[in-house]
């Protein structure tokens, strides 16, 4: 069994992470997001502009000395539209959309040769509630069990759900989609109270 390290470092290789999780485990999913530089957006809603948004962040960061950060975290619960908020298909769309405007800002400068190295200006990290609670030996999970639909998932380079699917078990990872390693590990939480990302690669 791999240590919470090794869900960092996939992360870290990814441009695009895409993070499932149960409301039982929120609150876990916050101190895991909490480690990295990063930054939420918050609220979005159909006006929203990622240029507008990164353009005061860099004003900020300028009259404020507005802290680094290297992912721009949403969370899908935060996209609204004025239909309902779990199967309007006008919220499906905005969410595809908004998506898919923050992954072309991100790949904007990327070079036309393809053996160049290139790295983001920013990483993208997605978290999205689950309908329901994923049994660690479920093997009926489908796209649909998540809010967001499978166009998230499509573009991720690296999902993975939290889980805790009865009240006195300890928190679970389960890998759903992996570019970068294709082994099937367990992650164990053991550590995660004492893990600092920013210190050790900021």
């Amino acid at each position: 069994m791999k240590d919470i390290s090794y869900i960092y470092e996939m992360i870290e290789k990814s441009d695009i992470t895409l993070i499932e999780y149960t409301f039982k485990v929120e609150r876990i999913k916050d101190e895991f997001i909490s480690k990295l530089p990063c930054i939420m957006v918050g609220e979005i809603d159909s006006s929203f502009s990622i240029k507008a948004f990164l353009r005061d962040i860099k004003i900020n960061q300028v009259l404020d000395n507005f802290e680094y950060f290297k992912y721009l975290v949403i969370d899908i619960s935060d996209i609204i539209t004025s239909g309902d908020s779990n199967i309007s298909m006008e919220r499906t769309k905005l969410i595809k959309s908004i998506i898919e405007t923050i992954r072309m800002d991100m790949y904007k400068s990327y070079p036309k040769v393809a053996t160049i190295e290139f790295e983001t200006p920013y990483k993208l990290i997605i978290t999205s509630p689950l309908h329901k609670s994923i049994s660690n030996t479920d093997k009926s999970f489908q796209v649909n069990n998540f809010m967001g639909g499978n166009r998230t998932m499509y573009m991720a380079d690296f999902a993975f759900t939290i889980n805790k699917p009865k009240l006195f078990d300890s928190p679970s990872i389960k890998v759903l989609k992996n570019r970068h390693d294709f082994d099937n590990v367990e992650i164990s939480f053991d550590k995660l109270t004492d893990y600092n990302y920013i210190c050790n690669h900021g």
